[in-house]
């Protein structure tokens, strides 16, 4: 297994540890979770620097990296949404790219055609969702992310990239579909 698909696993194994720092009934987790959430962002952008940079990119890297990062962003908000911290249709907006994304992938696929890679929207909007996380986590020990609307205005962006790296990746999924070529 190249280096590449061991920090996407790495990145997946850190989640479950997030979310236990969360819990934990102490000051500053909040804090440490956010430095966990930050160092599990970063393995986002290792991976695909190594893979490229040591030619290992793969189907795996491509079909587990965009899961290991909607993963993570995911559990995150979820917990954002359960403290009432996040409205829950920006959930379901989030979520619901996803769904929709990885359900044209396999559409791509099935029908013979290449795996779709990320667009600079969709990194975009992953680099956003990441940050939007952080700042969240980070807004009851540091005012100013609430106070100067940092946590929110990060958060309203992370959207706006969802809805458009969306629609750009229909198109793109709709142009292989088509036969246009690979993507």
């Amino acid at each position: 297994m190249s280096l590449a698909n061991k920090l996407t696993l790495f990145r997946i194994a850190l989640i479950p540890v997030f979310l236990a720092v969360l819990y934990l009934p102490y000051d500053g987790m909040r804090v440490l979770a956010a430095a966990l959430f930050f160092i599990a962002a970063l393995t986002d952008i290792l991976d695909g620097h190594v893979a490229r940079r040591q030619k290992t990119v793969s189907n795996f890297g491509k079909i587990m990296d965009p899961i290991a990062d909607k993963l993570l962003v995911l559990s995150g908000l979820v917990v954002l949404i359960q403290w009432q911290e996040v409205p829950a249709w920006v959930g379901v907006v989030l979520l619901g790219r996803e769904f929709l994304i990885s359900g044209l992938r396999l559409v791509v696929l099935s029908d013979g055609g290449n795996v779709i890679s990320a667009s600079w929207l969709g990194k975009c909007k992953t680099i956003l969702q990441d940050i939007a996380v952080i700042c969240l986590l980070l807004q009851k020990d540091f005012l100013f992310l609430q106070d100067w609307y940092i946590s929110l205005t990060v958060l309203s962006l992370a959207v706006l990239f969802t809805v458009w790296s969306a629609i750009d990746y229909v198109t793109a999924s709709r142009q292989a579909l088509r036969g246009g070529g690979a993507v």
